[in-house]
């Protein structure tokens, strides 16, 4: 999950600090889910999927599209 994670945070062109603060967490949060040394919890995983319009089943899985086209406006 913290490729995709990398993945979604390039995508959208956002620091890590960037992306710390659209969800509420701190900027060392962000590094450390991307490095392995955090575990992405489920709270922050439908955090991150509500606050960007990411489909839960590819940020957890890999699967489907990146973005939920229904939520993107």
């Amino acid at each position: 999950m913290r490729d995709r994670l990398k993945q979604l945070r390039a995508e959208l062109d956002l620091t890590q600090a960037e992306f710390a603060a659209k969800i509420g967490v701190g900027s060392t949060a962000i590094s450390h889910l991307e490095s392995g040394r955090a575990a992405i919890s489920d709270q922050n995983v439908k955090l991150i999927c509500l606050t960007f319009g990411v489909r839960e089943e590819w940020l957890r899985n890999g699967t489907g599209d990146m973005l939920d086209e229904a939520a993107v406006l």
